[in-house]
């Protein structure tokens, strides 16, 4: 059983999705401090919301990275403070999900990808992807390659990275023959590999009721 409490601490970063009219809109925050029966966070922010669009007692998602991992529940907006903080109120996070953070894990998640090659750029799209590297399918094998420069279009936002070819192999797909290739970044930072890991365990969570999101190779 995961301790709940253990990722409560002081100035840990949160997000808080708000679920509007089958819209999401996620506002960033931290935890100020843990009370007995709730939690305090600085104000929640939107570049495009105010947070005073949501109304008191309404449930909303929370989700807290750490560096094991990402937890995922939902909890309820309990009273906005008067102060000059403008802090809020939460309950504290119930139907809580885990997902342990694995760097070299393949997530099937689907993202698209710029691969700069001599020859110009290449827009593919990711059949899987880690911390670590990515694999694609193609009609033609990609060509080697190091060092080369490669734009990751992931939900949290582009990473420039460096990534160098490890593989390409003729595979069945179905009722046609693709290449699948194997892609390793390289001398990518710690900060670049916490970002994909956060999003692709955000994704494994949201998908978790669709079994075919975790085919893997």
């Amino acid at each position: 059983m995961v301790d709940v409490y253990k990722f409560l601490k002081k100035n840990t970063d949160v997000e808080l999705v708000w679920d509007n009219q089958d819209k999401q809109v996620k506002f960033k925050s931290s935890i100020v401090c843990s009370l007995e029966d709730r939690l305090c966070l600085s104000k929640p922010y939107n570049n495009s919301t105010n947070f005073d669009v949501v109304a008191e007692f309404e449930k909303l998602q929370i989700v807290i990275c750490t560096e094991d991992g990402v937890l995922s529940g939902n909890t309820n907006l309990l009273e906005r403070t008067s102060n000059q903080e403008d802090n809020v109120f939460i309950s504290f996070p119930y139907n809580n999900q885990f997902c342990q953070r694995r760097e070299n894990a393949r997530i099937p998640m689907h993202v698209h990808f710029d691969l700069m090659l001599p020859d110009g750029y290449l827009t593919l799209k990711t059949k899987n992807i880690s911390g670590k590297g990515l694999a694609c399918i193609t009609k033609e094998a990609l060509p080697d390659f190091t060092e080369t420069p490669v734009t990751l279009h992931m939900p949290g936002g582009d990473l420039q990275l460096t990534c160098r070819k490890v593989y390409s192999k003729l595979t069945d797909f179905g009722n046609e023959k693709l290449y699948l290739n194997g892609v390793e970044f390289t001398d990518i930072s710690e900060e670049n590999v916490a970002l994909i890991i956060k999003d692709c365990l955000k994704f494994q969570m949201e998908s978790k009721h669709n079994e075919r999101l975790f085919e893997t190779l």
